[in-house]
């Protein structure tokens, strides 16, 4: 295997392909903040959608991210749904979804610091790998850009 080759970022082949898969990424997310509210959106929601998987979650994210709101291909609602996953986004350090099965009572305070620990840590590889965190901040200059632009019209 070559390491050059060795990320996520290999994974996301062609242009028309990532196009693909971030537009998938945007619709699937779209469906879910629909069901729940936006105002319901939150990182343990977020959570128990991908069953506690963090790759997948920042790979779905970085897919919404990616896109632009005013994209005609994607849902008209672009805007509220990547305001949503933003604010979902930084829950996601919140120590309790380290420990989603666990009433705390069966580990002492080493224990749950090492497991926080991990938790962490493959949070922040996740985030790394997928390169969500780009497109989060691209996502929320693109929003406050716009925000400004209206306000400026109003």
């Amino acid at each position: 295997l070559d390491p050059d080759q060795d990320g996520f970022g290999a994974y996301w082949g062609t242009i028309e392909h990532r196009q693909a898969l971030q537009e998938l990424s945007a619709w699937l997310l779209c469906v879910v903040f629909r069901a729940l509210g936006y105002a319901s959106v939150s990182a343990r929601g977020l959570m128990e959608f991908v069953n506690y998987d963090l790759l997948c979650l920042c790979s779905l994210l970085r897919g919404l991210f990616a896109n632009r709101a005013n994209d005609s291909s994607l849902p008209h609602d672009m805007g509220q749904i990547q305001g949503a996953a933003l604010e979902a986004m930084a829950g996601l350090t919140a120590p309790e979804l380290a420990f989603p099965f666990s009433d705390g009572t069966e580990a002492g305070i080493e224990e749950q610091n090492r497991v926080l620990d991990f938790y962490l840590e493959v949070l922040c590889a996740a985030v790394v790998e997928t390169g969500m965190l780009e497109a989060a901040l691209e996502a929320a200059l693109a929003r406050a850009t716009s925000a400004e632009k209206e306000g400026a019209r109003a």
